[in-house]
């Protein structure tokens, strides 16, 4: 199941998830689960130990305390207070400082307790706190409380015990919806933004920058970010889990590592007393002992082309030679058209690997392809070429497939084969469609009734369906689950911990949409708000659709006009804005 929250002692573990709170005492041999209704609310968003005890935010559910001796769980001291968001609002976070006050982010606003008793509450209305929902709360080694809230960031001066929002230099990164904020061992700060590249600063806010493009974490959003004794950072995100050396060197871990699933979500690691880095990953809780300190065990995998077809169908990898981990092929003049498929065999899901390939001749660097099995070269000329492929992590993996293409012959009378092929073709295509679309329309017709059955003896509750909802779009707006242009249904309701068939329901039945208009409604409001900001302005419009989670120009184009009743290029000039073309 997705888990949330960790919290870690020599011998306990605390563990939150959306199905509730798992406690357990390997020592003692003790176990116990918290669900409704012993709980308000079963998603437990943050864990904390503190002085002897356990500290639980839910959503939706409050905040409650655990006794581990008497494992016993209660309310938090003010959860009498009606105005409190401790009963029944949403606890994101919670931290202490150096002096033992216990900090509080909540749905509205910060809290600071002492001794059990409430010394401040920071909301927008008495003091500079740019939004009510405060996400996180982290202290630096300056003693400074960074502030991230659903509005920007603020800074808690712990000199003058005040919030403060009129501190940052230009250009830095506090106007945008930040996850997190990490401090490591060189005193550098790490920004997780809701939305785009990692930020990079030192304290005084003198020097910073945005993490360098083309690197394996482009287009990916960070969820979390630890760093191991070694002095490497661990980067968990929406799509994949990465080791980097904070210079030029990223390492991939996926499903032959130990990964259950490659989606990360919100969820802090923990570092226990003997070194383990325990994580949360949407398929459940994994570790990382000191003894491997991030070493990948040497598995040799070899990079294998597994079919070449020719003008996109015709299969020629039984034509093929290979010798010492060079295939060799030939092809007719005709042939010009190339795929090449290829498998790492790594027993990985094809969605999660990454590759690095290169066509000597035609490509001038090497191409990063993640999620994405063959590459396609069309129009060759004749000659010989060279494809090289290798996995990202592994150079040793690499593999070439030499290519020579005969020289053309009779130029003309292949002009005139191609012609007549064209002539059918279009010919058979129109027809073949015209014919496509009148039989699908009365099969529209006739299945409509059936589809409206399928769900008639359902067992899904409206309660639940509103239940699910809410969830789903919370997952949606947090964890922005949508720019993942791989994200299927099934990968959600895996998240969410139900079937695929309850989401289907609630999308066509209850919220009375298909799962793709779901998600592309909010890729088309999350490109609405990037067109609006002067950062993206030299962006393309396919590469904001590409941030945005449309998997193509075309679809993003098709939709957009279907929603919103223009093109993108006609609303962009509404708003007053230009984009590159």
């Amino acid at each position: 199941m997705p888990v949330r929250a960790i919290a870690v002692s020599k011998d306990e573990k605390l563990i939150g998830s959306r199905n509730g709170l798992f406690y357990i005492d390997e020592k003692k041999q003790r176990f116990k689960s918290f669900k409704v209704p012993q709980l308000r609310s079963n998603m437990i968003l943050c864990i904390y130990a503190f002085e002897g005890k356990y500290y639980i935010g839910t959503y939706g559910g409050g905040m409650y305390v655990l006794n581990p001796s008497t494992l016993a769980l209660s309310d938090f001291e003010a959860a009498d207070l009606k105005s409190t968001p401790f009963l029944k609002g949403h606890v994101f976070s919670i931290k202490s400082d150096d002096e033992g006050n216990l900090w509080m982010a909540t749905s509205m606003g910060l809290y600071c307790y002492k001794d059990g008793k409430q010394i401040r509450h920071y909301t927008t209305e008495n003091s500079k706190l740019p939004g009510e929902n405060v996400y996180d709360i982290c202290f630096d080694s300056t003693r400074k409380g960074w502030i991230c809230t659903e509005n920007g960031l603020c800074i808690w001066d712990p000199s003058t015990n005040s919030v403060k929002s009129d501190v940052f230099p230009e250009g830095f990164i506090h106007k945008d919806k930040i996850r997190t904020v990490y401090e490591d061992s060189n005193h550098e700060l790490y920004f997780l933004p809701d939305k785009g590249a990692i930020f990079i600063s030192d304290l005084s806010m003198n020097h910073f920058r945005r993490m360098q493009s083309g690197t394996p974490l482009d287009g990916k959003d960070a969820m979390f970010i630890v760093e191991d004794p070694e002095g490497w950072l661990w980067i968990g995100t929406n799509l994949g889990l990465y080791r980097y050396d904070k210079k030029n060197n990223f390492i991939p871990y996926n499903f032959v590592d130990g990964l259950p699933s490659s989606i990360f979500i919100t969820c802090f690691p923990v570092i226990d007393e003997e070194g383990t880095i325990w994580f949360g990953n949407s398929k459940g809780m994994i570790y990382l002992t000191s003894e491997q300190n991030g070493r990948k065990a040497k598995w040799h995998y070899p990079v294998a082309i597994t079919d070449v077809l020719v003008n996109g169908k015709q299969s020629v990898y039984a034509q093929m030679n290979r010798e010492n981990n060079v295939y060799k092929i030939k092809l007719e003049a005709g042939q010009r058209n190339l795929t090449i498929r290829f498998s790492g065999f790594t027993y990985s899901e094809p969605a999660y690997m990454s590759y690095k390939c290169k066509m000597e001749g035609i490509d001038g660097d090497w191409q990063l392809l993640s999620g994405q099995s063959e590459m396609t070269y069309y129009d060759l000329s004749s000659g010989n070429y060279q494809f090289r492929i290798h996995r990202v992590d592994d150079p040793e993996s690499e593999i070439s497939l030499i290519v020579t293409v005969a020289p053309r012959f009779n130029a003309v009378l292949w002009s005139m084969i191609v012609l007549v092929i064209l002539t059918v073709t279009l010919t058979y295509i129109y027809y073949h469609r015209r014919m496509k679309r009148n039989n699908l329309i009365e099969l529209t017709e006739k299945q409509q009734p059936v589809i409206e059955e399928k769900y008639r003896k359902s067992n899904v509750t409206e309660e639940e369906c509103r239940r699910l909802a809410g969830e789903l779009e919370l997952l949606m707006q947090r964890d922005r689950l949508y720019v993942n242009p791989n994200l299927k249904i099934a990968d959600l309701a895996s998240i969410l911990n139900v079937s695929t068939y309850t989401l289907s329901y609630l999308f066509n039945q209850y919220l009375d949409k298909n799962y793709y208009d779901y998600l592309n409604d909010y890729r088309i409001e999350e490109f609405k708000r990037l067109v609006d900001k002067d950062e993206y302005s030299k962006y393309t419009l396919t590469a904001i659709a590409e941030l945005c989670g449309f998997s193509s120009r075309t679809s993003f184009f098709r939709y957009f006009k279907k929603v919103i009743g223009i093109t993108p290029n006609e609303y962009i000039r509404s708003i007053g804005k230009t984009n590159e073309e």
